[in-house]
C-alpha cells in the first residue's frame, strides 16, 4: 500500500495477499531470496513494476469489504 517493492515467502497466506505484486520465493531458499532482493534493488524496471502492481493489489483490500464479508459469514453460520 506504500509503494514498496515486495519480496516474500511463497507459503502461508502471502501468495494470496500479494497476488502478482510481489516476487515470491521459498522461505528456506536463501539463494532465491537473495537473488530476488538483488533484482529489486539493482533493476529499476523490476522495482517500478512491483511498486505499480503493489499499489493496485492493495486496493483490493479495504475495511468495508472485510466487514461485509465477515457479516456474510456470521449470517451464514447463524442460519
Amino acid at each position: 500500500a506504500s509503494g514498496t517493492p515486495v519480496v516474500a515467502s511463497n507459503t502461508s497466506s502471502l501468495p494470496e495477499v500479494a497476488g502478482n505484486a510481489a516476487v515470491l520465493v521459498p522461505p528456506l531458499d536463501v539463494e532465491a531470496m537473495a537473488s530476488a532482493i538483488f533484482d529489486v534493488m539493482e533493476k529499476p524496471a523490476v522495482a517500478s513494476e512491483l511498486r505499480a502492481k503493489g499499489l493496485l493489489q492493495a486496493q483490493t483490500f479495504n475495511w468495508e469489504r472485510t466487514a461485509a464479508e465477515t457479516m456474510a459469514v456470521y449470517r451464514n453460520v447463524a442460519q
